[in-house]
């Protein structure tokens, strides 16, 4: 029994500590309440995905929250309508549950999701019947049409186009996983936000940078946080879908 009490070996390995981070745009879009169910979806959730599935009942999710059962639902309304979670249609709240989970505000607004048959496919492409909904007309310089083969632009072309037109926006010094993703599904997508349905070229791109520059100067200039920090926009935030979106209707304001 004494040999047993001196064996090292039998010593617990210790576990990595998780750290989930929480982008500034979200900490200050939610209450307190609807932030700590947040914080309770992400850490239930894959946090490596920017998209990540779970099923979890609604007794689990508001006492993992710390929060009461009718400040849940309210709380599960707001994180659906920021955009930061969306519901299978076949899942009831009272039940359990399937949740998709966002890093990103607004990132499934306005997403189209499809469910079918228990599978569940995220689409966050705009439909044929809808391209005339997200229609960019200046956007048609040079750009090689559908019945052509389309080249691949590079992601680094596209980060250097970003600087030479945008030269005082922060700098892309490390293009991440995350990044890279979101311009090739951008680049995928580009002729589904046109009414002339033409695909992806660098020239188009560039277009769509000058437009910013000459209609949404606003969106590009310095801001201040509730935190009194001086922050720009960047590339992530102009090559998100939803920001795609609302530049295309005119739904952007200074307000």
């Amino acid at each position: 029994m004494s040999q047993l009490k001196l064996d090292t070996s039998l010593s617990l390995k210790r576990i990595k500590p998780r750290y989930i981070t929480i982008n500034e745009d979200i900490h200050a879009a939610l209450d307190l309440y609807t932030l700590s169910l947040y914080i309770a979806l992400r850490y239930e959730a894959d946090y490596t995905k920017d998209d990540a599935v779970i099923r979890r009942s609604a007794k689990f999710l508001y006492t993992k929250a710390k929060i009461k059962r009718a400040q849940y639902y309210i709380s599960i309304n707001k994180l659906e309508s920021h955009g930061l979670i969306i519901r299978d249609k076949n899942s009831k709240l009272g039940e359990k549950c399937i949740f998709h989970v966002a890093q990103d505000l607004g990132y499934f607004t306005p997403a189209l999701i499809e469910i079918d048959r228990g599978v569940h496919v995220v689409d966050r492409g705009v439909h044929d019947m809808d391209t005339d909904q997200y229609s960019i007309p200046l956007i048609t310089t040079n750009i090689i049409s559908d019945s052509d083969e389309s080249p691949m632009v590079a992601v680094d072309e596209i980060v250097q186009t970003y600087h030479e037109e945008l030269p005082d926006l922060p700098r892309i010094k490390v293009v991440d996983s995350k990044l890279k993703a979101q311009l090739t599904h951008m680049r995928k997508n580009w002729h589904k936000y046109q009414k002339d349905g033409k695909k992806f070229s660098i020239e188009s791109f560039r277009d769509y940078l000058r437009y910013i520059k000459l209609h949404y100067d606003w969106f590009i200039k310095p801001y201040t946080t509730q935190n009194g920090n001086v922050r720009r926009n960047n590339l992530r935030v102009l090559t998100r879908e939803v920001n795609i979106a609302r530049i295309v209707n005119g739904e952007f304001n200074a307000s």
